[in-house]
């Protein structure tokens, strides 16, 4: 924090992230949307609600350069009016601060802001709309192994952001130069076939590094495979006629498809419903006979594959037949196969984990390999037409020899994103009130909060040996219970949550400890 530290600051907080393009070019406001909320005064760093600087190490605000210029928000996004305000309980008070990032110094040894990012824990306020989110409050001072398993998608961006300076710089060095590729190929290529392969192409780079700048691996890999077949596709229609021809006529069979997708009917009504089923049959008329007549004219196969021949003769004829196999494993994460699992599966202590969230090990596969995909779509491109490519093909080097650093950022963040052992599952939870009526509860020990639930079948057994065991002074009660329930854990029991039933937290519901006794033991229901 710049300044001593009680000293009163005014400060801007950087809150939130749009990707409005690209590369996230800071220069760039169409490309990179900063949301900056709320000018707040802090004294010693704290404010109701908000959690003191002294106790994130690293988590420091945003502040301006020294002698810089202030940071003020945009007119669209500044302060709202007083009645749309977010209360006091909804100031952020959590840190995404990069993990394990030391913080900057310069020579005389005074600690420097970082630009780091901040999310608000229970709910955000835009124009008076209140968002909820029931994962907002986990604690993000901790490393994201100790969230139990959850992965949060912000947090690891964040991080990524912090440990890939330059990466969104590479980045957009080679769209500067994409942009007077695309507009040369799409205007001089005569090739309708290649310039449709284009399409797909150019389009997938974009996809591509979108998905890398998040660590969005299973995204990256879908696209990084397609790439090698436009590469493949590409020199075959540009080195034979009647590939060329097949290609093209195949949108026949596109049409045809697209008729038949007839689902989408039902959940329309009156003249919408209407509208679309007659748009429809016309479509289905329209390619009726130019589907019989490439069908006719290619073989009953065509309506499977454009090309006559498989992909890897193709690729070998080309000369890149040295890429199929990465090609295979990468259309493991598109054909659901164990393969594509890589990243967020593993086995820890015996026990099977799985994470819903990035596969950074994917992204770091499929940034090498996808990239290497386009540059030689590129390269290709550049030789078989007039459009000069070398300086794209160059910006994109410098792209793939930064992988090693991308690599490493990837792996650092991982490790502290998988837990050191399996988390919890769900539990059942039965609570004894004083009034003697018990109700179950759906604990989930991840976000340490309950939904009421449904009390499981033939439960009446259960409830009574657990009514025995209170009444029998089996536990010990604390006196501030404040009429709390007596919970107890169920083993080997599911529940599911009440329709509309709310997130409580677990503290609101659990006795207070008291001492040694009073932790109630597991309960295995197994009938005496």
């Amino acid at each position: 924090m710049v300044g001593k530290p009680d000293e009163e600051s005014e400060q801007w907080y950087l809150l939130g992230r749009l990707h409005g393009g690209k590369s996230g070019h800071a220069s760039d406001n169409s490309h990179l949307l900063r949301i900056v909320l709320h000018k707040r005064r802090l004294w010693q760093g704290t404010r109701p609600g908000c959690t003191p600087f002294g106790k994130f190490p690293g988590a420091v605000p945003i502040v301006p350069p020294s002698g810089g210029p202030a940071i003020s928000p945009p007119r669209s996004l500044a302060s709202p009016p007083e009645e749309q305000r977010a209360p006091d309980s909804a100031v952020p008070r959590v840190w995404l601060a990069p993990i394990g990032a030391p913080p900057q110094r310069d020579h005389s040894g005074k600690t420097l802001a970082l630009q780091l990012w901040c999310a608000y824990p229970s709910e955000l306020y835009l124009g008076g709309v209140s968002v909820g989110d029931k994962f907002g409050e986990v604690d993000f001072k901790v490393p994201p192994s100790e969230h139990q398993g959850l992965a949060f998608k912000d947090e690891i961006s964040a991080n990524l952001k912090y440990r890939l300076p330059d990466f969104s710089t590479l980045i957009w060095a080679v769209e500067e130069e994409l942009h007077i590729v695309t507009r040369r190929f799409f205007t001089e290529t005569t090739n309708k076939s290649a310039v449709i392969i284009g399409n797909h192409a150019f389009n997938d780079y974009i996809g591509l590094v979108d998905s890398l700048l998040i660590g969005d691996g299973r995204s990256a890999a879908r696209v990084s495979r397609s790439l090698f077949e436009h590469l493949v596709n590409y020199c075959e229609v540009m080195t034979s006629a009647t590939a060329a021809e097949r290609y093209l006529e195949h949108k026949a069979v596109t049409a045809d498809l697209l008729a038949n997708l007839t689902r989408g009917l039902h959940y329309l009504k009156g003249v919408a419903q209407k509208r679309e089923r007659n748009r429809l049959a016309k479509l289905k008329r329209d390619a009726l006979l130019p589907l019989k007549r490439v069908l006719t004219k290619f073989g009953p196969a065509y309506r499977r594959d454009w090309s006559s021949r498989n992909l890897y003769d193709r690729a070998k004829d080309h000369g890149y037949e040295s890429h199929y196999d990465t090609y295979r494993l990468l259309s493991q994460v598109t054909h659901g196969s164990y393969g594509g699992v890589l990243g967020s599966h593993a086995e820890i202590s015996g026990a099977s984990v799985h994470r819903i969230g990035p596969s950074l090990d994917l992204a770091i596969l499929s940034y090498l390999e996808g990239l290497t995909f386009f540059r030689s779509f590129a390269s290709e491109v550049g030789s078989r037409q007039s459009v000069d490519t070398g300086k794209l093909t160059e910006a994109i080097d410098a792209l793939l020899s930064y992988w090693p650093t991308y690599r490493q950022g990837l792996l650092d963040v991982d490790k502290y994103v998988w837990p050191a052992s399996p988390p919890p599952s769900p539990i059942a939870v039965m609570a004894l009130y004083p009034s003697g009526r018990i109700r179950w509860f759906f604990f989930e020990p991840a976000l340490s909060k309950m939904k009421l639930a449904d009390p499981p079948p033939n439960c009446e057994w259960m409830e009574e040996r657990f009514r025995e065991y209170v009444e029998a002074g089996n536990v010990a009660l604390p006196a501030n219970m404040d009429g709390r329930p007596i919970t107890s854990a169920v083993s080997g029991v599911q529940v599911t949550p009440k329709a509309d039933a709310q997130w409580v937290t677990a503290a609101a519901i659990f006795t207070p400890k008291a001492g040694d006794n009073t932790m109630i033991p597991w309960f295995n229901p197994t009938p005496s």
